[in-house]
Order: C-alpha cells, then sequence, then structure tokens
C-alpha cells in the first residue's frame, strides 16, 4: 500500500469530518457538542447564587471551551488559555 501524502491525508480527513457544523474538536463525543453542554453549565449558573455578568459568563463560556477541547485542538496552550479566563473569573470574586 502506497504512503499518503499530506495533503492527501488532509483531504480525506476533510470527506470523513464536517468541519464547519461539527468539528471533531467541539464534539466532546457522538451526538454531545461543547455548546450542549456549555448551554447547561450557563442555565445552572443562573440558578445558583453565583455573581454574574456578561463578562464573568463570557469568560466561564472561554474557559470551559478550551478545558472541553484541549485533547482535540492544542494540548497545553488550551489548558493555558483556560487558566487565563480562570484567572479572570477569581479576580471578578476580589
Amino acid at each position: 500500500m502506497e504512503a499518503l501524502t499530506i495533503k492527501q491525508y488532509i483531504d480525506a480527513i476533510n470527506r470523513t469530518e464536517d468541519i464547519v457544523n461539527k468539528p471533531k474538536h467541539y464534539m466532546l463525543m457522538d451526538g454531545l457538542e461543547v455548546r450542549d453542554v456549555l448551554a447547561a453549565l450557563l442555565m445552572k449558573m443562573t440558578t445558583e447564587n453565583i455573581p454574574s455578568s456578561v463578562l464573568f459568563e463570557s469568560d466561564y463560556v472561554q474557559m470551559m471551551q478550551y478545558l472541553m477541547r484541549f485533547m482535540d485542538k492544542n494540548g497545553k496552550q488550551d489548558l493555558e488559555k483556560a487558566r487565563w479566563y480562570l484567572d479572570k473569573m477569581i479576580n471578578a470574586y476580589d
């Protein structure tokens, strides 16, 4: 069997993955998207006694996105980005 070129490999991935509507790094598992989890977490935040603002919620969403997709996207860099947003959230409590 002949080895694939990088272009052939990328083309094969793009044919099997819907990179616009369901990119792999936004799918936690079959049928469960990061977006679904975020919606549930934000709903819970509104029912709990958590100090909140649009910016706090935005930081939370960004942090959680990085945490949920670091394994399929940018690894350590995404964890560092999540920590940056977490620090902003912690400072909002001061």
